[in-house]
């Protein structure tokens, strides 16, 4: 059965990201500043590559901050990878870079977005044709659009307001997690997947 690979997704995303430095497109000790994301994030001259994969970048996790947590899943689905990044660059850093950890999605939302802007292509695109295809992990997938889970797939439930079962499998949009967790696979897919990596 398929399901969400959630963070194992950025294991591809970095692979793709020490793909790049091998070929000279960027370092570990580039920082954010440098890419000219055209997004406002605090410490963006300090904080490196290596910071943000490393979750030593003191950025919050966008998910965390209250108000966000409050809204509905309708707006969570809204929400690009640059709005997510928004919202975390309006808060205060939690710590100076390098300084502590600090678990935040929202550093692999920069480092999706800064892969893009090297290679000119997708994060999506870039870890087909450099990961999944070569390798041949064919039930691996990014999702773009809430198309849903390809069958068969594992089934999750959740208590809803009126104490209810509900299947959350296919219900989160990829864009909520995207570079941070929006992959989808299988066991057999996976188990490639780890022992090359």
């Amino acid at each position: 059965d398929h399901f969400r690979i959630g963070s194992n997704t950025k294991t591809f995303v970095a692979t793709v990201l020490l793909q790049l430095i091998d070929e000279k497109k960027l370092t570990l000790d580039d920082t954010i500043g440098q890419f000219h994301l055209g997004l406002a994030v605090p410490n963006a001259t300090r904080i490196t590559l290596r910071q943000l994969a490393e979750m030593r970048s003191g950025i919050i996790d966008a998910y965390s901050i209250p108000w966000v947590q409050k809204q509905s899943a309708a707006w969570w689905t809204r929400q690009t990878p640059r709005d997510w990044v928004t919202i975390a660059g309006k808060r205060p850093p939690l710590f100076d870079p390098g300084a502590k950890y600090n678990y935040s999605n929202t550093n692999w939302f920069l480092l999706g977005l800064i892969i893009e802007k090297v290679t000119h292509h997708t994060i999506v695109a870039e870890i087909h044709d450099r990961l999944l295809a070569p390798m041949g992990l064919n039930q691996t997938s990014f999702p773009t659009t809430n198309w849903g889970m390809p069958a068969p797939y594992a089934h999750g439930y959740q208590l809803n307001d009126n104490e209810q079962w509900i299947d959350q499998s296919a219900v989160l949009a990829p864009s909520v997690s995207w570079a941070a967790g929006a992959m989808i696979s299988d066991m057999a897919d996976m188990k490639k997947w780890v022992k090359s990596y």
